[in-house]
């Protein structure tokens, strides 16, 4: 979440559907359209990013990037949406693409995700 000029929490949520990315922020109970972009490789869905938690410390996260912009980097990874601050990347990971990033002190690594598969069992 984020403050607006007024000093208020503003929520935003990610909307992915018919091969657009719809921003939203909500302001006095109703969301409103930011800004719509195209969807790329995200999965159709609704992400609240308001409910992602701050990324901890030299622990890995994989899973692909949903979201960028001035202030953040918000992924889904298994844990749920993890924010990473944008100051700590020397450029935006591509959005939609697994990653595995992991927040040493100021700055993060961004490297390509190993996929994990499990072998189905009878």
């Amino acid at each position: 979440m984020l403050e607006n000029l007024r000093g208020e929490l503003v929520k935003h949520r990610l909307l992915v559907m018919n091969g657009r990315r719809i921003l939203e922020s909500e302001s006095g109970g109703e969301w409103k359209t930011q800004k719509v972009s195209p969807a790329g490789t995200l999965k159709p869905g609704i992400y609240n990013l308001y409910t992602a938690a701050a990324a901890a410390d030299k622990k890995p996260y994989t899973g692909p990037v949903i979201h960028a912009d001035k202030d953040s980097v918000v992924q889904q990874a298994r844990e749920g949406l993890i924010q990473f601050p944008r100051s700590a990347f020397d450029s935006s990971p591509e959005i939609g693409v697994p990653k595995t990033i992991e927040l040493n002190g100021p700055k993060a690594t961004v490297s390509a995700a190993v996929a994990q598969t499990q072998k189905l069992r009878r």
